[in-house]
């Protein structure tokens, strides 16, 4: 972090925390933030503010990527064999068909090893007891089918984690202590085309994947533990905004379907909630607020057995604390002509019929995707979790900014 606004000075200088109410007198410098550094430092003061309703999405900006440390390896074997960068560049791109110079290999070895460094020293500077959600999507994961489960030589799977990656969680996990850690285990759709696993095969491989996670973490039983089964199922590539597909990216499936979403969920939630009784299991936060698909989702589930869903998840990224987050209605995001209280209440009368609590796991405030973020409102949603008596986990900046 190079800005000179350090995290122990960076929350909203005017909000003082007083028994779990926050008291905002009138807001100051209400301009949006473009520079990374700002922008993090104020998201990291938030969440030292008040730990005990806003929590912390963790991505592939701060987790490793399995697959870059492979790369990296590569390079650095290669180089120790007497080839040049020139030769390298030459044979990476290659086997991937398209041109990659020395520079971009040279950056992202930097950025590799400049991701640890962060993720310590950010880790090291908030307090015990922080809420950790962690999700790098797509093949940026560590905690995805394709890396981590492998064949051996008599076709037997066995689920090998990257080594840095468990050892970023067992960190995470004993920062969290006993406000517990949420961990995205992701699908890549990219591999089969769908938002889930259908086949037994591929239902099979990922409860694997989550079974081993939680035994090689000593989550004892679960205890301490919430995985969310996938992320933002309910849109794929084809969801549309005005001609504009945003969400036309290698992580999101041809097509969504509650239907088969529920039925993937009640697989995998079944069996890990017999073998691991006191883990808690998420439904995949949705994008946007889709309340329909939320519904059809947990009366599929509940209609088979009870007790399968501990939390229900939405992403209400929008302009301002009071705003609506967007709508997705028939596979199109939409304004929605309801309030962000009004869209909570709706989400919080599904999940208390069953037993279940809201968050909101991811969020950020922007006006325009990917030239700023609102700190203001961003400081803002600290009071309004507390209204709510919910938990908000903030989702990067440096990523809004980074990908408009």
């Amino acid at each position: 972090m190079n800005s000179s606004e350090t995290i122990s000075d960076s929350a909203e200088e005017n909000i003082s925390q007083s028994n779990g109410t926050v008291d905002y007198p009138p807001f100051q410098n209400p301009e949006a933030v473009s520079d990374y550094d700002t922008v993090r430092a104020r998201e990291l003061g938030e969440v030292i503010k008040s730990p005990d309703v806003v929590g912390l999405n963790l991505d592939s900006s701060s987790i490793v990527n399995p697959r870059n440390l492979r790369g990296m390896a590569f390079v650095e074997e290669s180089l120790a064999d007497g080839k040049t960068m020139e030769e390298i560049s030459e044979q990476i791109s290659s086997r991937y068909g398209k041109t990659i110079t020395p520079e971009q290999i040279q950056s992202a070895i930097n950025s590799e090893k400049e991701k640890i460094a962060i993720f310590d020293k950010e880790i090291d500077s908030l307090p015990d007891g922080t809420r950790f959600r962690v999700h790098s999507s797509g093949s940026q994961s560590p905690f995805v089918v394709s890396e981590c489960i492998r064949a051996d030589e008599t076709g037997k799977k066995q689920v090998v984690f990257n080594e840095i990656a468990m050892k970023q969680i067992e960190r995470l996990k004993e920062k969290a202590g006993d406000s517990g850690l949420t961990v995205v285990m992701n699908m890549f759709a990219k591999e089969s085309g769908a938002n889930t696993p259908k086949t037994p095969e591929e239902i099979e491989s990922y409860l694997l994947m989550c079974r081993e996670f939680i035994k090689q973490t000593s989550f004892e039983n679960g205890k301490g533990l919430t995985l969310e089964l996938g992320n933002e199922t309910n849109v794929n590539r084809n969801t549309s905004d005005n001609g504009y597909r945003p969400f036309d990216k290698e992580e999101f499936g041809d097509s969504s379907s509650p239907e088969e979403y529920a039925d993937f969920y009640y697989q995998v939630a079944n069996r890990l909630k017999s073998e691991f009784p006191e883990l808690k299991l998420s439904l995949a936060g949705t994008a946007f607020y889709d309340k329909t698909y939320v519904e059809k989702v947990v009366s599929s589930v509940q209609d088979r057995e009870k007790g399968l869903i501990d939390v229900i998840s939405f992403h209400p990224y929008r302009g301002d604390v009071e705003e609506g987050t967007a709508e997705i209605v028939d596979n199109k995001r939409q304004k929605s002509n309801l309030s962000f209280d009004e869209q909570f209440a709706e989400m919080k009368k599904i999940a208390d019929v069953i037993g279940a609590k809201v968050t909101v796991g991811e969020v950020s405030f922007t006006k325009e995707w990917g030239k700023s973020i609102n700190t203001i409102e961003q400081a803002k949603n600290t009071r309004k979790s507390y209204e709510l008596g919910t938990i908000s986990y903030i989702w990067p900046g440096c990523q809004i900014l980074k990908y408009p």
